[in-house]
């Protein structure tokens, strides 16, 4: 969360890819008071469904929330992920020579260019020109560094430990993908997902109560609003509340993989910061960095 963020080390003379990692930061803090109100613990609404299983009655318990996500979220969330990919393409400017400075950018690849993958030779070409294209002029320290950095080079974060996960679920890979998605105006999705905290169960019949145990949620996939939470052969009465976790994706499909609002946004940040402070010291002069206007 926000509270653990690792400050942005801005220099005296403030290169531009501070200034953009800063106002990165800012958009973060925003981020986190719009969605302040959804980790609140509420009662969730149910309702009731009846349903033919095979000629027996039953019924399907579905909760929802009725706390409407702040489509704003969505705006800032842009903003910032726009900032952290400039501060990126400012870091790649200040490492080439003048000459050079028009013609490159921060590169972001989820495949390695220089391995050959069978069945896809014009994605390695392509692969091959991006990344001769930003590094050319280029340090080989620097280069050595960028590399380090790269998705395919990379691990998502320890909270997905465990679940088959790969260079696209990085947070480069992430910003990469949400940032072709926002260029087409499309596959971009926010979602409420709940945070199932209690389920209670109430026989009417006898009116016993029954705790439900909850199956902790993969980080990725995430009980969307209206998830079913009981099916029973007997009506009862569920009681259930949580909070909501805010989440986006990139794709069409319904189910996921989202990733949390503030949680991956501030990874995000961790790692930006850390590949400025990586790169930095290999900058010849800040005199020649990009202002941050561009």
């Amino acid at each position: 969360m926000t509270e653990h963020l690792a400050e942005p080390r801005a220099p005296t003379s403030e290169p531009s890819w501070w200034l953009k990692l800063e106002r990165a930061k800012e958009h973060l803090f925003e981020l986190d008071d719009r969605i302040k109100p959804y980790r609140k613990t509420h009662r969730y609404d149910i309702t009731e469904t009846e349903q033919d299983d095979h000629g027996v009655p039953s019924w399907e318990y579905r909760a929802f929330s009725q706390l409407p996500v702040d489509p704003t979220i969505a705006v800032v969330l842009g903003d910032f992920m726009f900032n952290i990919r400039s501060a990126l393409d400012h870091l790649a400017v200040a490492l080439v020579p003048e000459e050079r400075k028009t013609l490159t950018s921060f590169p972001i690849l989820t495949l390695d260019p220089h391995v050959s993958h069978p069945g896809d030779t014009e994605g390695d070409t392509r692969r091959r020109k991006i990344w001769k294209k930003a590094t050319r002029g280029m340090s080989d320290e620097a280069v050595a560094v960028l590399r380090s950095f790269q998705p395919f080079e990379s691990h998502p974060p320890g909270v997905f430990d465990g679940i088959p996960m790969g260079p696209d679920d990085t947070v480069l890979g992430v910003l990469l993908a949400f940032q072709n998605a926002d260029k087409h105006r499309n596959l971009v999705t926010m979602v409420e997902a709940l945070d199932l905290q209690a389920v209670v169960i109430t026989d009417r019949a006898n009116g016993l109560k029954v705790p439900i145990d909850l199956t902790p949620l993969d980080p990725t996939r995430m009980a969307p609003k209206g998830a079913r939470i009981f099916v029973g052969h007997a009506q009862v009465d569920v009681e259930a509340e949580g909070a909501i976790h805010v989440a986006v994706g990139v794709g069409d499909n319904p189910q996921g993989a989202y990733r949390r609002v503030p949680d991956f946004p501030a990874e995000l940040l961790r790692v930006a910061v850390n590949i400025a402070e990586a790169l930095e010291p290999l900058v010849a002069g800040h005199g020649d960095a990009p202002t941050a206007m561009e």
